[in-house]
Order: structure tokens, then sequence, then C-alpha cells
């Protein structure tokens, strides 16, 4: 009993030093950019040997890739947030499908940005990274995709969205032109209320209905 304890004892603090390390790169990543920021300066950060950090990631890639999956699972929880909130589906369909992502981005900009800058690879190429974290971040980024697409497969049952769409292509479309116009107004419109009239908000629920109305029956 004695040893199970002992071992019980060791994976937690193993499991709490990694969680140390993901805390300490997460504030340097965020404060001075994934290329300014060095294992030493991690090592530093947490109060650990260089060396140490190497026992639980690889390198500063797979640090990396871990907030990653970090961000696509609060992401993930936000979404199902929204499907736990609306019964009625176009309510349903708008905020799962963009206002998710637009709330995501207000209230966890730093992994928006990080996901953000990993989809359109403004950051050095990931290739040192180990297969099992290649398959985790493919694996939450298929629960995401596949919680969206069956949001408009249940449309298509329901007899509200054309059968002949494909669900798949749907969620691209949505995403693209969702996260598309969340960047834009962040980088260069901020002041979209004077343009358009409407809130950030307003106007990505508008954006959603748009998307919503062309692909009823």
């Amino acid at each position: 009993m004695a040893t199970i304890e002992v071992i019980s004892r060791k994976s937690q603090e193993k499991e709490l030093r990694k969680q140390m390390i993901l805390a300490a790169a997460k504030e340097l990543f965020f404060e001075h950019s994934y290329e300014k920021t060095s294992m030493d300066a991690i090592a530093q950060k947490v109060g650990l040997a260089k060396g140490t950090l190497y026992l639980y990631f690889s390198n500063k890639d797979e640090l990396y890739i871990s907030l990653l999956i970090e961000g696509i699972k609060l992401l993930k929880q936000k979404m199902l947030q929204k499907i736990r909130e609306n019964d009625n589906y176009e309510d349903k369909f708008i905020q799962t499908l963009v206002i998710a992502s637009y709330e995501f981005s207000i209230e966890q900009p730093q992994y928006f940005s990080l996901m953000m800058s990993f989809q359109t690879e403004s950051l050095p190429k990931i290739n040192c990274i180990s297969s099992d974290v290649t398959s985790e971040i493919e694996f939450h980024h298929n629960e995401i995709m596949s919680l969206c697409v069956s949001i408009v497969q249940e449309g298509i049952e329901k007899g509200i969205i054309d059968s002949s769409e494909n669900p798949f292509e749907v969620v691209i479309q949505i995403w693209f032109s969702g996260t598309g116009a969340i960047v834009m107004m962040q980088c260069h419109y901020d002041d979209i209320e004077t343009f358009c009239r409407m809130s950030k908000l307003e106007f990505m629920e508008s954006l959603a209905k748009r998307f919503y109305k062309s692909l009823k029956k």
C-alpha cells in the first residue's frame, strides 16, 4: 500500500511540475512572443534546471503546441456551453458556430492569437514535436470539427437546412468567415460601431444570421 501511495504522490508531483512549466511558458510566450522566449528563460522563470524541462517537453515547440491544445480545449468548452444554453435551433447555430469563437477571442485573447498564428503559419514551422503530441492536437481539432458538423447535420435532419448542403464545407466556410471577421476587427476596424452603426457582437450576430438564412430550405 505504501508503494502505491508513493507512486501516486510522485505522479501528482510530476503533473504539478509540468503545469508549472506550462504556466511559465505561457506567461513568457504571451509577454515576449514565441520567438523571443528561450528554454533558458522558461527554466529560470519556473526555478528549474534547463535539463529538467526536457524531462517534460522535448523542446520549445512542444511547449508551444501544449499551450495550443489548451486553447483548443477552452474553445470547445465555450461551444459546449452555447449548446447547453440554447434550445432553439437557430440560436444554437448562431451562438455555437460563430459567437462562441468571438467571445473566446475576447475572453482568451492570447490563446486566440496563438491559434491564429498557428493556423496562418506566421510562427516558424513546427517540426520537432513527438507523434503523441501531433495526435493529440489532431484529436482535439477533430472533436471541434465534429461538434460543429453535427450542428449543421442536425439542421438538415430537422428539415431546416437544405439537404444538398455539405455540413463539413459549411463549417469550414463559417469558420473562415467568422475568424476572418474577428481578426479584421482586431487589426483594422476597431471602430466598427461607427462604420456599421452596431457593436462588434451585433456585427458578428448579423454575419451569422446571413449564413443561417442562406442555408435554409
